[in-house]
């Protein structure tokens, strides 16, 4: 007999454009109704994006809640990119929320320099319990 761990997942993109250097999620994980307190989250999440005009850098910032608003995590990178360059984020990251009824998490992106918006084209994030 086999278990069947909680998991979620998503290719829903939150915000298709990112206003200048405006920190805004892009994409956001189902709520995930946690079966222990003390049980680990395990997040990988994929961002394939066009720049703004302008932009130098890039962050993105791994959240638990929905908007930016939420308790930040980490910060995935900041990578330095020439102005309308396309760009491919991913990363992993594991939480232990606690005695969360339905957590949710969420990848921001954040432009630095940018005078235009950058273009969110493809989005996937999965959140599985262990």
């Amino acid at each position: 007999m086999g278990v069947r761990l909680p998991s979620v997942a998503t290719k829903v993109i939150a915000n298709a454009a990112v206003v200048t250097t405006t920190e805004l999620q892009v994409v956001v994980t189902p709520p995930l109704n946690i079966a222990l307190d003390f049980a680990q989250v395990l997040l990988f999440w994929y961002i394939a994006l066009t720049v703004g005009a302008g932009t130098t850098a890039v962050a993105a910032r791994l959240r638990r809640g929905v908007d930016v608003t939420g308790s930040q995590l980490t910060t995935f990178a900041n990578v330095t990119v020439a102005a309308n360059s396309a760009l491919y984020l991913n990363g992993s990251y594991s939480d232990i929320p606690g005695a969360v009824a339905g957590v949710q998490y969420c990848v921001c992106i954040l432009q630095t320099g940018a005078t235009g918006n950058a273009a969110i084209t493809d989005v996937s994030m999965i959140a599985l319990m262990l």
